[in-house]
């Protein structure tokens, strides 16, 4: 029997970065931002506590890393976007990057390792 792993999903969006995890992983809390991806998570996903709403927020946040700290999550599955780094289909300057705050989103995955026992 193998051990089962209790994961989180940060920038989780329809869950589709789960879809091929080993049978051993159990992913238990989950967050997302907006609402129809959230709700596409819980369809696909009904046992998982997803949370949606910004991670920036203390609230979210402090949710989070009450669920995985009382389930005792080993793992950490983390994807925040890319869009503003990516350069395709804009002509972005230096200043663009710095003021777009999803570049800074990997900040907030840092409170939750220090938080938990990753």
């Amino acid at each position: 029997m193998k051990k089962i792993i209790k994961a989180v999903s940060l920038f989780s969006s329809a869950g589709i970065g789960e879809l091929r995890l080993p049978e051993n992983i159990e992913v238990v809390v989950a967050n997302e931002l907006l609402k129809p991806r959230a709700e596409c998570y819980r369809f696909f996903y009904p046992t998982t506590n997803m949370i949606c709403g910004d991670i920036t927020s203390n609230g979210v946040k402090e949710q989070l890393i009450n669920i995985a700290q009382h389930e005792g999550c080993k793992l950490l599955i983390a994807t925040p976007p890319c869009q503003g780094l990516s350069t395709l289909g804009k002509n972005k300057r230096q200043k663009q990057y710095e003021n777009d705050r999803r570049n800074f989103l990997i900040l907030e995955v840092f409170d939750v390792i220090d938080a938990c026992d990753f």
